[in-house]
């Protein structure tokens, strides 16, 4: 009997007794009342097939368990649509770890308040009508449908790719305060993004502003091939996009367009598919303490304004097309980065415009493609054997029309140390626009350019240049045990070096506190043990221990 039933069962036999007379029978009544109520909120029911989960789905109430048995799922499409309540989640899980598939035409959707996902496995098969292979929202009846405060953990998507010609998303994300963590995206190859962000366009009586508050934590996002074939990369295939194309000044009615989206502690591997394979359309989010390695693509920070990318590590292994951080638009803050072995740049500060006036600065929909980059603060980065390391006002089309203005680059270290006879830390050898003079430098060590830092930063027309700003000569650093590049001895150039400390970088990439007088690049020296690391596979995905380093914030 389940306990709602009995609660019933008991309370009407009670009740069916003569009147009770004492305050006694009365406190005993409400004793039991409150007992079995609250025992409700831990019901567990075990399902086996579409009915079944459809039909517990339907019953569930705050704090039950609906879990899957062992076994093959084909051709189901779960809709999620319950609401838990806050610290009372309704769970949908399953009886083992790694036992639970669904195969064939299959997919989820999670369009429900405190909802919990757990444990999934997709697999040979495609997502059923084109739909994301998960979506947090109702799509058969519209989006406003969507999941708040819910989670999907523990999940794997492998090579759940759709017919030829067709396309989705594997992961559509709408609502507010939605975890995506411990999860498995595996050998996507097709049109679509992996992960997307959806933002919503208009706000309720719980969400009075336009911001998701999502975080995508502790994934693996494992190889992912072009659509258009190996080796070729293809629009709309990234592995995390947060918000869409066009103007996001336009969304909401000119209101807030700040998503502030959290993606931190990820690994990506091999994704390849697409030149943004972290791509960024939407204001105030975070990227950070991810792992980034043999990557034919960038960080793209394409749509939006004061975003931050810091405590991460990148390793192109000197892939083709390879790329740290591109960025484009206003108040954005790259620092405590570790990047190394990149083929198209370590970072990447696009030219853009500001004039909505100048046509020469539209897109096919009359908006201004690249947003000008604009008071940016870049410090405390190291970059190592990458050429080019750093570009400022890159310009490959004619909508790159300024570079960048009122920003600041400071204390980073850009080191080549390889013998190459064409090294170039700032230069690409296409398109340049001149350097700005209010663009600031303070406190860089940069050494490897095999024409010289002076005469590259003359090419860009910038005439003098001072120790004060940027000092040539060698680092001091090397590799450590996980392949980090760091002051080789208390007696490196980098040591103590800065001007100014920057109090967002009062930890280190390697998540350690930095002295009273920083370090410059994105390691300080120290003999003590390091508490972060560049992640592996045994660190993310499902089931895997998580790891938090101290964060400034």
């Amino acid at each position: 009997m389940h306990l709602q039933d009995m609660k019933n069962s008991i309370l009407v036999n009670l009740t069916k007794q003569k009147p009770m007379k004492d305050r006694l029978s009365k406190l005993m009544l409400t004793i039991l009342t409150i007992c079995l109520t609250g025992s409700t909120l831990a019901a567990d029911k075990t399902v086996d097939s579409e009915k079944s989960i459809t039909a517990a789905i339907a019953q569930a109430q705050p704090g039950d368990t609906i879990t899957l048995i062992n076994g093959t799922y084909r051709n189901i499409d779960i809709l999620f649509n319950v609401n838990g309540k806050e610290g009372a989640p309704i769970t949908l899980t399953v009886e083992s770890r790694g036992k639970v598939f669904l195969e064939g035409e299959s997919s989820l959707a999670i369009a429900g308040d405190y909802l919990v996902v757990d444990g999934l496995h997709f697999r040979n098969g495609r997502s059923a009508e084109r739909e994301p292979v998960i979506r947090f929202y109702d799509s058969r009846k519209d989006t406003s449908t969507h999941a708040d405060h819910s989670q999907l953990t523990n999940t794997t998507i492998d090579s759940f790719n759709a017919k030829k010609g067709d396309k989705y998303n594997w992961v559509d994300v709408m609502g507010s305060h939605n975890l995506i963590d411990h999860n498995h995206f595996k050998d996507m190859v097709q049109d679509g993004v992996t992960v997307i962000v959806t933002r919503r366009t208009t706000t309720d009586d719980n969400y009075t502003d336009l911001s998701d508050n999502h975080i995508i934590s502790h994934n693996y996002f494992n190889t992912r091939i072009s659509s258009k074939g190996k080796g070729k990369r293809g629009n709309g295939q990234e592995g995390i996009k947060i918000g869409s194309g066009g103007s996001v000044r336009a969304i909401g009615n000119n209101k807030s367009t700040f998503s502030k989206t959290r993606v931190e502690y990820n690994l990506f591997e091999s994704l390849d598919a697409e030149a943004e394979m972290v791509s960024i359309k939407s204001d105030g989010n975070t990227i950070r303490y991810n792992t980034f390695n043999n990557n034919g693509g960038a960080v793209t920070l394409r749509n939006g304004e004061y975003s931050e990318i810091y405590g991460n590590f990148f390793d192109g292994m000197n892939k083709s097309k390879s790329t740290g951080v591109r960025i484009i638009g206003k108040g954005h803050k790259v620092y405590n980065n570790h990047i190394q072995n990149m083929d198209r740049g370590g970072l990447i500060i696009h030219g853009g415009c500001s004039d909505k006036k100048d046509e020469k600065c539209w897109s096919k929909k009359k908006e201004i493609q690249y947003r000008l980059a604009e008071d940016l603060e870049i410090y405390n980065n190291t970059i190592v054997n990458s050429s080019p390391s750093l570009l400022i006002g890159f310009q490959n089309e004619d909508t790159m029309r300024h570079g960048p203005i009122n920003s600041t680059i400071a204390n980073n270290a850009i080191y080549f140390n390889v013998d190459n006879q064409s090294a170039s830390l700032l230069k690409n050898g296409k398109g340049m626009l001149d350097i700005d003079p209010s663009i600031s430098f303070m406190s860089n060590i940069f050494y490897g350019s095999s024409a010289g830092i002076e005469k590259e930063l003359k090419n860009l027309g910038k005439n003098a240049v001072t120790n004060s700003e940027i000092i040539e000569s060698a680092p001091g650093l090397i590799m450590n045990d996980n392949g980090v590049w760091v002051p080789s001895s208390v007696k490196s150039i980098v040591v103590d070096a800065v001007s100014t400390n920057y109090t967002l970088v009062n930890t280190d990439v390697l998540g350690l506190p930095r002295g009273s007088k920083h370090d410059v690049g994105a390691a300080e020296y120290t003999t003590a043990g390091r508490v972060n690391k560049p992640l592996t596979a045994a660190d993310v995905g499902p089931y895997a221990t998580s790891i938090i380093i101290p964060s400034p914030d």
